[in-house]
């Protein structure tokens, strides 16, 4: 049987050239029939949404209205929203220098790109079935060598995880052994083409009793404009029992809405947009539970976003470790997650409508020169 996920990966990632590639995925003309499909089939599987009303609006163009009426019978009324197609077709690299979102997904490892803000260190990088050091070009030994020159400890745990293009939703997410690693290359291979290598992260009492078996974190997206710097939208991301990760768009968890004194709102939904007034498999009820240290977190999100270069919206999946500290797990610029925000957190991503460029602009910086690692940090003030 035909494998087309990997095929598709292969010609992406191999094929294509890279400036190619980028002027694909910016340009929106693979995205758009995506994102229309996705709406119809939403709508189709759910008897609360008329779906003739939302095929009309998108055959009019309204994607607005059409989005607007995928969240009615979570959200409560027809509210002004963004819709997914704009925002992933347009709004995502009219914001976002596509050139600069391509390096910080394809090295997921923050330090070695000059970031200066607290996150989960990588031990390794695997690249087609390949061990490499955490610079992402200094190949491992084979076998059990590759353990002693990576210092991977046999007997501990870690996370494999996919960046790159196969990067997001929480799939492909591995946690093993270090001594299985040599091993399992070729499997994690067939997962994605580029994979990163993290030690595995305890967080805070307070996310883990939420549920113990994933890290648990809220997704911040923050919003830059000249000098100024500020939240958007805010959301709790709960896994299921016995999953690893927090991703509501892999099927893994609930989410609900934080507002801006960091407590939980009234509602949370699961990846079919069910809403929950309890976490479902605990039966707590989590309306105005105060989440701890929640202001340090959102100014490590406002600060890390502040000292970043052409980019103006980004999403910061933050946990708190068992110090009290923040750690940012991930930073995402592209193909970032807007529905359960709007659908939790009504309006909040509004402001963002006034920043469209247009398609030529878009296409322009696809050929710029492409960034070192000095070019995503803003210049020190004089």
């Amino acid at each position: 049987m035909i494998d087309v996920k990997r095929w598709r990966r292969a010609l992406v990632n191999d094929v294509l050239p890279r400036r190619l590639k980028l002027a694909v995925i910016s340009s929106g003309i693979l995205l758009y029939p995506r994102y229309k499909r996705f709406a119809l089939e939403f709508a189709r599987g759910n008897s609360d949404i008329d779906y003739n009303r939302v095929k009309a609006l998108l055959d009019k163009k309204d994607y607005s209205g059409a989005w607007s009426e995928l969240y009615y019978p979570t959200v409560g009324e027809r509210v002004e929203t963004i819709s997914e197609l704009e925002y992933h077709c347009v709004l995502e690299y009219s914001l976002n220098h596509i050139l600069y979102c391509d390096k910080i997904n394809s090295q997921k490892d923050y330090k070695s790109l000059g970031l200066d803000f607290p996150s989960i260190p990588t031990v390794a990088f695997i690249r087609k079935g390949r061990l490499y050091a955490r610079d992402g070009k200094t190949k491992a030994p084979e076998g059990k060598d590759a353990l002693e020159f990576l210092s991977i400890e046999p007997d501990r745990e870690y996370l494999a995880k996919p960046a790159g293009l196969d990067s997001g939703s929480g799939r492909a997410v591995t946690i093993m052994p270090g001594r299985d690693f040599p091993s399992r290359l070729n499997d994690l291979a067939r997962q994605s083409n580029l994979l990163i290598v993290q030690e595995v992260f305890q967080g805070h009492d307070f996310f883990r009793s939420l549920n113990p078996s994933s890290l648990n974190t809220i997704r911040f997206m923050t919003l830059k404009d000249g000098n100024r710097t500020r939240l958007l939208s805010a959301v709790l991301r709960v896994g299921r029992p016995g999953r690893i990760t927090d991703n509501v768009s892999s099927g893994g968890g609930i989410c609900m809405g934080v507002d801006d004194r960091g407590r939980l709102k009234d509602i949370a939904l699961d990846h079919t947009f069910q809403p929950h007034r309890q976490f479902p498999d605990s039966g707590q009820s989590f309306a105005g539970l105060q989440i701890p240290h929640y202001q340090a977190m959102v100014d490590t999100c406002l600060e890390a976003h502040a000292g970043l270069r052409n980019l103006g919206v980004l999403s910061w999946d933050v946990a708190l470790s068992q110090e009290n500290a923040p750690v940012i797990v991930e930073l995402n610029c592209a193909w970032q997650g807007v529905g359960i925000h709007q659908a939790v957190n009504p309006g909040s991503l509004l402001p963002l409508a006034s920043y469209r460029v247009g398609w030529w602009e878009r296409m322009r910086r696809v050929w710029d020169r492409y960034p070192t690692n000095s070019d995503l940090r803003e210049p020190p003030s004089a």
